[in-house]
């Protein structure tokens, strides 16, 4: 199955989930001109909030679940502007090769954003694809369950969860894994205006924004990343 849940109709959205989306729509400025890779897009409804701000020039979704993307692909899909992929997160060199593919894509050299909603939780070592990503993407948007909030059970918490993380322990794996922390969210519940991105770290999920290490690098010298 998909690393997210699969809503059938844009009417099945959870909140939750459609507020991130339009967290990080609210979060890019207009003019600035990105592309983006959502990960663990689902039945592909976040690509496509993105997709109609017009704020970004191309979105590509992907997630490894194929009825996903297929899904995806007949409710949403706009060749050459927003397409769906299956990909597998942890394939490290077919992730090299679709932000290579992405940076190029309608032939000219953009910036990447990078959406992970989800999908973190379910990889046993997330290090080495968050670590790719830092050196192709300029920011990362992502979720996680609050460990503090819903603590990882083995057989009780999702059977697709690889682990729970603290405000402590997903900064540190992102930031050692070529990111700097913009800033740490929250999201009390799954419903509701609770469900909206929100300051502070006591909800069930924790949200966050960072910039790529080497992007900062580059932006301080001139060079493109």
């Amino acid at each position: 199955m998909a690393l997210r849940q699969s809503e059938f109709s844009k009417k099945g959205i959870r909140d939750d989930h459609r507020y991130r989306y339009e967290w990080v729509e609210k979060s890019i400025a207009t003019g600035e001109d990105f592309r983006v890779l959502d990960f663990g897009c689902g039945t592909g409804y976040g690509s496509h909030i993105l997709h109609i701000s017009n704020k970004f020039d191309y979105v590509l979704g992907a997630d490894i679940d194929f009825e996903s993307i297929q899904i995806a692909s007949t409710l949403y899909s706009v060749p050459g502007t927003l397409e769906y992929r299956q990909e597998n997160l942890e394939n490290h060199w077919a992730l090299f090769g679709i932000l290579e593919s992405l940076r190029w894509a309608r032939g000219k050299k953009k910036e990447i954003i990078v959406c992970a909603f989800e999908v973190i939780e379910h990889l046993k070592n997330p290090g080495p694809s968050l670590y790719i990503l830092s050196k192709k993407c300029s920011h990362i948007f992502c979720s996680v369950p609050n460990e503090k909030v819903s603590p990882y059970t083995p057989g009780v918490s999702h059977p697709d969860h690889k682990r729970h993380y603290t405000v402590g322990e997903i900064t540190e794996l992102l930031q050692e894994n070529g990111w700097c922390i913009e800033i740490v969210m929250t999201q009390l519940e799954k419903e509701g205006l609770d469900s909206q991105v929100s300051l502070g770290v006591d909800g069930r999920t924790l949200v966050i924004q960072a910039i790529s290490k080497e992007y900062i690098h580059f932006k301080n010298e001139g060079w493109d990343i």
